[in-house]
């Protein structure tokens, strides 16, 4: 039985050895290889296996650790993600209460991420933003969001980094990167180093500087931009530059180059109307507003961009009118309509004879007394379509002895007229009219002597018949009309009449004292 078992396991033990292993594939090398120098705070992504100038594919200025010895020093391997919000969008921070966009870990708590965000996770956090550059991180390497994404997404498991101190301050590469980080994608390296210090231009997403700043105070000036005037080059400045691209007949890139910065520097830079413009604000934006304001007949003042507290209140007035939220603030969506507007009384009134009035109407209201239902027909008999609850305003269509016929939430019917409150309430309505101007003087319409030409002769005067003798008034109806003269129905018009009447706005808007549900 021994002998029968050893066979046995000889013979597996050959079966084994004469079949091929089943090994994993082995995995291919990692791309890239990153350089983290401590001393200058520049990253460098090289090419796995060339270190050389040649195989350097992006380069970037960062932030360590601000303490010395808080950024690890070593050769590392990026491991597999800890977190699921790694190498994603967003990662928080409980202990700071802050974002960052695209944390990639390097070792333990140490991660490359991109300069902290506040709670919004639109505004970078100022002070770290100017940091950039200098220690300042608590042991992590902080980046712009454009680089820290490249390396969430380029670099991946099993990359080798390696954080050293060169112990040599390169300044003018340290320059360069502060204005401009590097990108094979865009040009040489060779061509990045010859570059003088206006590199900065083209400028793109991860960017940085005074010219930064300047292009997006520009934009937000034109009103294509909402953002902070921070010099970082976020998707939020990339999108407000291809909105201008848009909107001047440009395919939309999001990078500026020296020719778009021409355009949007331009005196005829056209204004856009995608920020909401507030008390304070300034630029061409705010005039195009005030210009539609005008046009819409809320606004008196000069268009010279400045947006004061009288264009404030002609912003609040034309929300009044628009039925909008009453704030003084010009959203892009009513910046929007205000043109839309502007556009539609221009080619309505070509001439720009025309005002704005306001026309108030009394309608007859009630409201009711106690719980009632709304029938029908007048009479209990009939059907009932609804039943009301005490005070509700109904709006009256005939008032009678008995019953009342009203209408309320869209229906019509008919309710006891001893359980109804009434009242008038006056309603404004506005419209937009054309202003026709008085006709001149008679002796202005007369023809114009054409030299050379005789005048035709006038008619010989005919003599007036014998008038007839002056009807003489009733005196009963004289003393109805006393002085005021006669009227159409014998009855004189009195100033408390809850008619219809033209009133000008003048800049007020009038709001309903009432309405009906």
């Amino acid at each position: 039985m021994k002998l029968k078992r050893l066979a046995a396991a000889l013979l597996v033990l050959c079966l084994l050895l004469s079949t091929p292993a089943l090994q994993p594939p082995a995995l291919a090398a990692a791309p890239y290889y990153i350089a983290v120098d401590i001393t200058n705070q520049i990253v460098t992504v090289y090419e796995n296996g060339n270190r050389t100038e040649s195989g350097i594919v992006r380069q970037m200025i960062c932030s360590t650790g601000k303490a010395r010895g808080t950024t690890p020093v070593g050769t590392f391997t990026l491991p597999k993600n800890t977190y699921s919000t790694e190498r994603k969008p967003w990662y928080y921070f409980p202990a700071y209460k802050c974002y960052a966009m695209y944390a990639t870990r390097i070792r333990g708590h140490i991660l490359f991420h991109s300069i902290p965000f506040k709670l919004d996770r639109k505004t970078p956090i100022a002070s770290e933003l100017r940091a950039l550059g200098s220690p300042a991180s608590h042991g992590c390497v902080r980046l712009l969001p454009e680089d820290a994404k490249f390396i969430a997404k380029k670099c991946l498991k099993g990359t080798k980094c390696r954080i050293y101190y060169s112990g040599k301050l390169n300044r003018s590469l340290r320059k360069k990167l502060l204005e401009h980080g590097f990108s094979r994608d865009e040009q040489t390296y060779g061509s990045f180093l010859a570059d003088g210090n206006d590199s900065a231009l083209p400028l793109k997403k991860g960017s940085l500087g005074a010219l930064v700043e300047q292009l997006e105070a520009r934009l937000k000036a034109l009103g294509y931009y909402g953002g902070n005037v921070d010099g970082l080059y976020t998707a939020a400045v990339a999108a407000a530059v291809e909105r201008f691209e848009t909107a001047t007949g440009r395919s939309a890139t999001g990078a500026t180059n020296q020719e778009l910065w021409d355009a949007i520097f331009a005196g005829d830079a056209p204004a856009g109307m995608y920020v909401t413009l507030s008390e304070g604000m300034s630029g061409p934006a705010v005039a195009a507003l005030q210009e539609n304001l005008k046009a819409a007949r809320f606004y008196t003042g000069a268009a010279d961009g400045s947006f004061s507290a009288e264009v404030r209140q002609a912003v609040a007035d034309w929300q009044r009118y628009a039925g909008q939220a009453v704030n003084g603030k010009a959203t892009a969506a009513q910046q929007q309509a205000l043109a839309k507007l502007a556009a539609e009384l221009a080619e309505r009134f070509p001439d720009g004879r025309y005002g704005l009035f306001a026309t108030q109407r009394s309608t007859p209201m009630a409201r009711t007394k106690a719980q009632v239902k709304l029938y029908k027909s007048a009479s209990f008999g009939s059907a009932a379509i609804r039943t009301l609850s005490t005070g509700k305003r109904v709006r009256v269509v005939a008032k009678g002895n008995g019953w009342t016929q009203v209408t309320y939430g869209g229906a019509t019917g008919y309710i006891r007229t001893a359980r109804l409150s009434f009242y008038t309430a006056k309603k404004t309505v506005y419209e937009y009219c054309a202003i026709v101007p008085n006709p001149p003087p008679a002796e202005e319409n007369a023809a114009e002597e054409v030299p050379g030409v005789e005048p035709a002769p006038e008619p010989a005067e005919i003599p007036d018949p014998v008038p007839e003798p002056a009807e003489i008034p009733d005196p009963a109806l004289w003393a109805q009309t006393g002085a005021e003269g006669l009227t159409l129905d014998g009855e004189a018009e009195s100033p408390d009449d809850p008619g219809e009447a033209d009133i000008p706005l003048d800049g007020a808007v009038i709001e309903d004292a009432d309405d009906c549900e």
